[in-house]
């Protein structure tokens, strides 16, 4: 048994109990819609449930699993005072867990869940108590009852109604049959049984037959718990006024900032559609300034430019026409110079076809690169490497 929040458009709860089949599958029971875990709620819905299953002396011979909500318990107390209630030990370890949070006490809490026998629970629970003994202390606050295995009635768990390896080896030591000796829950005729009824599907609202009884309310608001909102403010001194709040903006004229009328702002302003128009233009008469301007630069300029060049020539200009002068009037020796050093640099073949026979003794090309051998054409080359090596790279490849 449990119930679940609706998170969703819908408030309320979900209550719902669910059984394990056979095959160790969950098994839908029953479940209904409330608008709260009560002790009104959960006492309708076992009320209901007793008569479904046809519960009959106060529960005896039934097992019941469910967390610590009070309104159950109190209800299971009062309509099935024989039944044995369990309490879900994962529920149980999560709030043990909020104040001893260390992981190796983990496995020591399920070894005491998970004891076969008294012994074996003691001796995981001294076990425990040589890690935290507050933490054997807090264990014990729920009854072992009702999530210990150790203190379970034999036969009333989801492991029984089959025959361990050792009986199983027994009963053929007996010459006896091993089918005699399972439980009829898991026959195949049981199993079909169960599932026999198919839920239907529901079809819309305006086929639902009417009905004389009044309509069902639906629940009303429920604040969810959860986390509390964090208040930033600091912690103010004895006798420190309070912090201000915003004053409300009720009863102040609201002025469009596009049309400058009361009562409305620029998203609800009709006059919108002008006003763009109005912006519009002024961006156009702000680009013809813009350009005007660019204009009367670009004359300005134009206009300087031909009153210099009716002045004559500044000093700048006569300097440099001398410069030139004094350059074309050079020794002749300076021009054979930079001739020589122009003809000085390495010239690429034009064709492929072209050798290192092709080029004439006694030229003054340089020959550059890396060669089987030393020297060059002519004696001017830098470097190493052999006329031969040199040309047949350039040849070859392609590289010039």
């Amino acid at each position: 048994l449990d119930g679940c929040f609706f998170k969703g458009a819908c408030q309320g709860e979900l209550l719902a109990a669910i059984g394990r089949d056979a095959n160790n599958q969950m098994y839908p029971v029953a479940w209904a819609v409330v608008e709260k875990e009560t002790n009104e709620s959960w006492a309708w819905f076992i009320g209901l449930l007793i008569k479904d299953l046809d519960i009959n002396d106060q529960g005896a011979g039934w097992v019941f699993i469910s967390d610590k909500q009070k309104g159950l318990i109190n209800s299971m107390r009062d309509y099935l005072p024989k039944v044995e209630h369990r309490m879900c030990a994962r529920h149980i370890y999560a709030n043990w867990r909020k104040k001893h949070k260390d992981h190796q006490l983990q496995k020591r809490f399920w070894a005491i869940a998970k004891s076969a026998n008294r012994e074996d629970f003691n001796y995981n629970k001294a076990k425990l108590a040589q890690l935290t003994p507050e933490g054997a202390k807090d264990i014990m606050k729920t009854d072992p009852k009702h999530w210990a295995r150790a203190f379970f009635p034999k036969g009333a768990n989801c492991e029984s109604g089959l025959p361990c390896c050792h009986a199983i080896c027994a009963i053929y030591k007996s010459g006896r049959k091993v089918e005699d000796f399972i439980d009829k829950c898991y026959y195949i005729d049981t199993f079909k049984k169960k599932y026999e009824h198919c839920l239907q599907p529901v079809e819309g609202e305006e086929s639902w037959p009417m009905s004389q009884n009044p309509r069902p309310v639906a629940p009303g608001y429920i604040a969810m718990p959860g986390a509390r909102k964090k208040n930033n403010d600091r912690k103010r001194e004895e006798g420190e006024a309070p912090k201000g709040k915003k004053l409300s903006k009720h009863g102040i004229q609201i002025t469009c900032g596009s049309c400058g009328g009361q009562g409305h702002n620029k998203t609800s302003c009709k006059k919108k559609g002008d006003n763009a128009k109005k912006r519009k233009s002024y961006l156009g008469k702000r680009g013809r300034k813009v350009r005007e301007t660019e204009q009367a630069q670009t004359d300005a300029s134009t206009s300087k430019a031909a009153a210099a060049r009716a002045s004559g020539p500044t000093r700048s200009q006569v300097a440099a026409r001398s410069q030139s002068a004094a350059r074309s009037q050079a020794a002749p020796s300076q021009v054979a110079a930079s001739s020589q050093a122009t003809t000085s640099r390495f010239i690429p073949p034009r064709s492929s076809s072209t050798t290192n026979n092709d080029v004439p003794r006694g030229s003054t090309t340089a020959v550059r690169g890396r060669g089987n051998g030393r020297g060059s054409v002519g004696g001017t080359g830098r470097g190493r490497g052999s006329e031969t090596g040199f040309m047949a790279f350039f040849t070859a490849s392609g590289n010039y």
